[in-house]
């Protein structure tokens, strides 16, 4: 690890440092074990969860960055979370182990990331954290899950359109949608304004994360009032057919 990385790995997680439940190691100290072997086995997972380039680096650059937005998002305590399309499980494996006191859905559409995530949260012993199969114009009409997280985060599913309407159907009024996008989100702002229009959104920012290894930006959107009936559309529309 880099001189610089290994300094950002030491900053990140300090907020929460306190004792332990046991009166032994701190919870940050237990976290830095979780997160070591957290990316060990994103590293030698069978399924390719990041990409040959990466795995050598997979702590420096996956876990810093998702430690980052989590310290950046702060969620308060007993909040729920959704992290869609979870992929590998970032960024919402690392807010599971940062934020014990944080309850944590991880969905993802394809089966067999879904059953490595869950062999991950077991091996880790991730307790405040459970796994979803499915897609998310499926999940989203759920009655379990629709209208019942205070967040959802969104790393990779598309445009902020897209991204607006699959994550709308998770969050009622007051609840807000994060998408973790990067230096070229400006383009997007536009197109993504007139869909939270349509969905009962606002953008309320668009923020820089310090401290990750490359540039991370956040667009917050806040719920104005519960999800329209409508939303999301049919399988594959929001993203054939964008919004704005």
């Amino acid at each position: 690890m880099s001189g610089r990385a290994d300094r950002r790995v030491r900053r990140l997680g300090r907020r929460w440092e306190r004792p332990s439940r046991e009166g032994g190691a701190s919870v940050t100290e237990e976290a830095e074990e979780r997160l070591d072997r957290y990316a060990e086995l994103l590293r030698d997972s069978p399924i390719n969860l990041v990409s040959r380039g990466a795995r050598a680096s997979v702590r420096e650059r996956h876990i810093v960055e998702s430690r980052a937005v989590v310290e950046h998002l702060n969620p308060r305590p007993d909040s729920s979370w959704l992290d869609l399309g979870t992929g590998g499980g970032l960024p919402g494996i690392v807010l599971a182990i940062e934020r014990p006191d944080v309850e944590v859905v991880l969905a993802d559409a394809r089966a067999k990331k879904v059953r490595e995530v869950e062999r991950f949260c077991a091996v880790l012993g991730v307790a405040n954290a459970a796994v979803r199969c499915g897609r998310a114009e499926q999940l989203a009409r759920d009655p379990e899950l629709r209208g019942r997280f205070d967040g959802v985060l969104v790393r990779a599913l598309g445009t902020l359109p897209v991204v607006a309407e699959l994550a709308r159907g998770f969050v009622g009024p007051g609840g807000e949608i994060v998408a973790v996008k990067g230096p070229g989100v400006d383009a997007e702002l536009e197109a993504g304004r007139s869909a939270a229009d349509m969905l009962g959104l606002d953008i309320e920012s668009v923020e820089e994360v310090a401290d990750a290894a490359t540039v991370v930006r956040l667009v917050r959107f806040r719920a104005v009032g519960a999800p329209p009936a409508t939303t999301p559309r049919a399988d594959g529309v929001p993203q054939r057919h964008p919004l704005a």
